[in-house]
């Protein structure tokens, strides 16, 4: 699944066009959140 968001993860990780470590490890649990949120939706 994360494959699939794999791009809008990283973009969104980068602060400044320097990847952010610590965001990504933060970004990461809440887009699985979302997808989880998503699914039970439909």
């Amino acid at each position: 699944m994360i494959e699939m968001y794999w791009s809008l993860l990283i973009k969104n990780t980068l602060v400044n066009s320097v990847f952010d470590e610590h965001l990504y490890q933060e970004l990461t649990p809440e887009l699985l959140k979302c997808i989880r949120y998503f699914k039970k939706l439909e």
